[in-house]
């Protein structure tokens, strides 16, 4: 099925500003084994690897910029060079002709090239994005992009962990309990007065949603 990309600027909840440099950094930072620093995603944005261009010491960064230096962190992590990453941005833009391609392409890479589903009818084929489209048989890969759902062809939440969810449509993007507008740092600075069980009855929640919760903003202090 064809994405409508006109879709992505006509929902004001994806392009929004919700994040600030640091607060994005630290979610790019949660659980990786190289940490990045805040100066390093800004340059990616810089230099066009987000939709939008962004304002310093202003929370303007949205989604649609999470997602897209997810996929960044993740290729980088695998191995790739941000030279190959930038030519698979490129290749995809004109492609598919829009301006934040890796919120709708689903990648994959082998840790030298970026491959996607050109034709997705073909069994065993894909396309190295940063070869400019030339056709590859499938090789080991691994996907760029965990723990992202969509929704027509559009990255809709995401999820860092099992049971918190950030969503641009909730809590303006604050990571939360999945499937409720609770947020995990309302959780995690009221256990510091209240107990995991009084928290779940207080929320109506089970108890392990909020030792995730507060396990969540734990590790995502340590991260940042």
């Amino acid at each position: 099925m064809e994405v409508d990309y006109k879709t992505i600027h006509e929902d004001p909840a994806l392009k929004r500003g919700l994040y600030g440099l640091n607060e994005l950094t630290s979610y790019l930072n949660f659980d990786q084994p190289r940490t990045l620093a805040a100066s390093t995603v800004a340059r990616w944005a810089h230099k066009g690897l987000s939709a939008l261009e962004h304002t310093a010491r202003r929370s303007d960064y949205s989604f649609v910029d999470l997602v897209s230096m997810l996929v960044v962190r993740n290729l980088i992590v695998q191995g790739l060079s941000i030279g190959d990453i930038r030519r698979a941005d490129a290749h995809l833009r004109e492609r598919y002709g829009h301006d934040h391609p890796f919120v709708s392409v689903r990648l994959k890479t082998d840790g030298v090239d970026v491959f996607y589903d050109a034709l997705p009818s073909i069994a065993d084929q894909l396309t190295a994005a940063n070869r400019g489209g030339q056709e590859v048989i499938r090789p080991a890969i691994t996907r760029a992009l965990q723990g992202v759902t969509y929704e027509h062809g559009l990255a809709a939440t995401w999820s860092p962990v099992d049971g918190v969810t950030l969503d641009p449509k909730i809590q303006f993007g604050e990571p939360c309990i999945a499937d409720r507008s609770v947020t995990t740092s309302q959780l995690a600075e009221l256990a510091t007065g209240m107990s995991t069980a009084a928290l779940a009855e207080a929320y109506r929640l089970d108890e392990s949603s909020v030792r995730q919760a507060i396990d969540f903003e734990r590790r995502l202090v340590i991260s940042a």
